[in-house]
């Protein structure tokens, strides 16, 4: 073997070993450029919440459903996986599954918008008379939509359970007010 031939197939190995590190680097990177994309939507889609809540001072049961995500959802479709008629009236223009919101393709919701229902009083829901065929203690909310051209599906377990023996909400500002409207209504 010459000098010539030592030399070239020194090269050969060094040459090879620059393509493996040099394809890994790309691979690396494809990577992080995926995570970083994975990321960027992850803070910049929409998101559709569904919950539960309590306002101070007062023992009715709301159901909010809210953008909580920094870019409007668009073609948003709602559905009650069972109906829920409010107060438990029987009246089917009580039953939230056939409200427009939970019936019919909602075109756009922007950030930060909010459908507010309210449910029924917590005494009477947690009732020992309690009719669970039209207030459900446990219910499920799809959400469809979409956001730059992809579209979710995520589906939200509602469980009014845990509210059965809390106390009222208290906000010592909202009591404050109590108060002094109390006060106000006395010298007037």
């Amino acid at each position: 073997m010459t000098t010539t031939d030592l030399l070239t197939a020194a090269l050969v190995v060094v040459t090879t070993v620059y393509a493996m590190l040099t394809y890994g680097i790309m691979r690396a990177n494809r990577r992080s450029v995926a995570a970083m994309e994975r990321q960027t939507e992850a803070l910049s889609r929409p998101y559709i919440t569904v919950a539960p809540f309590v306002l101070p001072k007062n023992p009715i049961l709301f159901l909010r459903i809210t953008n909580t995500g920094k870019t409007a959802a668009e073609r948003v479709r709602l559905e009650l996986d069972r109906p829920f008629h409010r107060f438990g009236r029987p009246e089917q223009t009580e039953n939230l599954a056939t409200f427009s919101v939970f019936s019919e393709e909602i075109a756009s919701v922007p950030p930060s918008a909010e459908f507010i229902f309210a449910l029924q009083m917590a005494p009477a829901l947690f009732g020992n008379d309690i009719d669970q065929s039209k207030t459900p203690l446990t219910f499920k909310v799809t959400a469809s939509y979409g956001f730059a051209g992809k579209v979710l599906t995520e589906v939200t377990n509602v469980d009014l359970r845990p509210f059965r023996g809390m106390h009222m909400a208290y906000d010592p500002v909202v009591n404050e007010l109590s108060e002094i409207k109390d006060i106000l209504k006395k010298t007037t």
